[in-house]
């Protein structure tokens, strides 16, 4: 092998490896919340977006792909269905009109162009820009169908150059405050860039902030077609080949879909509506899909949680019911103690006197008696212990060192683990951690610390856990390289 032919193998492995290397870095987000609504506290109302990374139609959902989790807690009741019909689309048809583009190839573009103008809905809007030497917008948004049109026909091929990267970025910057509804550019080119100033890199960038879709519709695939493949997935677009009505069908569908599923997430929370801003997690299991979106949600100060009014009044009703229960019982023992009494007075005598009554003790039955109420003493403590200081209204755990120092875990729940797998209540990145580590148990007002056979066991005060022992506050927990502080409160 002569030097050059070397030269020229390493060159081309450097640039395959390079391009390997580069693709993680602009992996595809699989689940996005678009937005949230609180109005209706407890009930929150997320909009998410689910896609499939650009291959294939949008992911079918249910309630048990999407898991959310509140305060680091996963909430119980979640209920995923699809959203309803969305705004009005709006497009961008980005058009080469490079001299590089054959005057058959500008008609397949132009009526490839019309093709999706007249399959769109009314309510649709588009834009048309073409490039070549320079980036024009040949027409704006706008609905009006036979302008559009005009506007198509009127193109003609001239220059040298073909500016394609910043007519999709400028195509892009055209969307992006264009409200809500799917949006997408749909580039027309045989793919060769010449001349702009900017690098698909910063294409990619605007599109995943604007959440604009890049759909590229070759002319002419040639080398360039890997390059304008990529950029389409990673904008979460498609490429496809020019083209027939049925790919035009196709595409337009596509489009209206904005290459994702959108989806109403509606979750019950836990949370005090106290004006507080809230961590929220989003997690997408489907198939082989796995991703995750965070925000955090501020819930309304003084929102009242529907029917719990109701609920006050039913109690303040059922107490008022015992209360007059428990008179009537007492009115009628008392009239029935008066009626034996007068009963008893006139079946009597006259000077008659009860003999007195000496109290009747069995030898030990004091002592019995003693050692009885201390051994249901012993075991009731082993149980359940009836000590005040165990006993709490509420209770949650600190932690004190490890991946998340200072992240608080309110305890809503009778009973909770913790562990790295991601069905525990409290997940803990910590790989000294079992998947599922311990358990605490709420049992008439103490909280009990259970180990679950963990690998490397459960310390409870520096002291190795045996057997479940109660909780007192300021206890430390420590699980691997992770320190929980116990703290509990008297009051409600």
């Amino acid at each position: 092998m002569t030097l050059s032919l070397k030269y020229t193998a390493c060159r081309a492995f450097l640039v395959v490896a390079a391009a390997f290397l580069a693709v993680p870095a602009f992996a595809d987000r699989h689940i996005k919340v678009l937005s949230t609504d609180t109005s209706g506290f407890p009930t929150v109302l997320l909009k998410v977006a689910v896609s499939n990374g650009g291959r294939g139609a949008p992911v079918d959902l249910s309630d048990e792909h999407i898991l959310v989790y509140e305060d680091g807690f996963r909430v119980n009741y979640v209920s995923v269905k699809p959203a309803e019909a969305e705004d009005a689309a709006r497009f961008v048809l980005a058009i080469d009109s490079s001299r590089s583009i054959k005057a058959p190839d500008l008609e397949r573009i132009k009526r490839a162009a019309r093709g999706l103008i007249d399959a769109s809905a009314p309510s649709d809007s588009f834009a048309v820009v073409r490039f070549n030497d320079e980036v024009r917008i040949a027409c704006p948004l706008t609905t009006a169908r036979e302008r559009l049109v005009r506007c198509v026909e009127g193109i003609r091929a001239h220059g040298s150059r073909t500016m394609l990267y910043t007519s999709v970025y400028d195509s892009i910057d055209l969307l992006g405050a264009a409200g809500a509804g799917p949006k997408a550019v749909i580039v027309f080119t045989d793919g060769k860039d010449e001349g702009s100033s900017l690098k698909s890199g910063d294409v990619v960038s605007l599109a995943k902030e604007y959440s604009v879709p890049v759909y590229v519709v070759a002319v002419k695939p040639g080398r360039e077609s890997r390059r304008l493949e990529r950029l389409a997935r990673l904008t979460g677009g498609s490429y496809i080949r020019c083209c027939d009505d049925d790919d035009i069908s196709a595409l337009y569908e596509a489009l209206k879909s904005g290459g994702t599923s959108r989806y109403d997430v509606r979750y019950r929370s836990m949370a005090s509506a106290d004006g507080v801003a809230r961590p929220i997690e989003v997690r997408l299991r489907y198939d082989s899909l796995r991703d995750r979106d965070s925000l955090d949600i501020v819930y309304p100060r003084g929102a009242v949680v529907p029917g719990l009014a109701n609920v006050s009044q039913l109690l303040l009703v059922a107490l008022i019911l015992i209360i007059a229960v428990l008179l009537a019982g007492c009115v009628i023992l008392l009239l029935r103690k008066g009626t034996i009494a007068i009963r008893r007075a006139a079946t009597e005598p006259a000077g008659f006197a009860p003999a007195s009554r000496t109290p009747y003790v069995v030898g030990d039955f004091e002592e019995a008696l003693r050692r009885d109420e201390d051994a249901r003493r012993h075991r009731d403590r082993l149980i359940t212990p009836q000590d005040p200081e165990y006993i709490y209204a509420k209770a949650w755990l600190v932690q004190k060192d490890g991946p998340e120092a200072g992240k608080k875990f309110p305890m809503y729940w009778e009973e909770i683990t913790i562990g790295r797998d991601e069905e525990n209540a409290i997940v803990i990145r910590d790989y000294a951690i079992s998947l599922k580590h311990a358990r605490i148990r709420e049992m008439k007002g103490a909280y009990y610390l259970f180990d679950l056979a963990s690998d490397n066991g459960t310390y409870l005060n520096g002291r190795k856990l045996l057997r479940p022992r109660p909780l007192y506050d300021w206890d430390e927990i420590r699980m691997g390289r992770t320190l929980f502080i116990f703290r509990g409160s008297k009051i409600s």
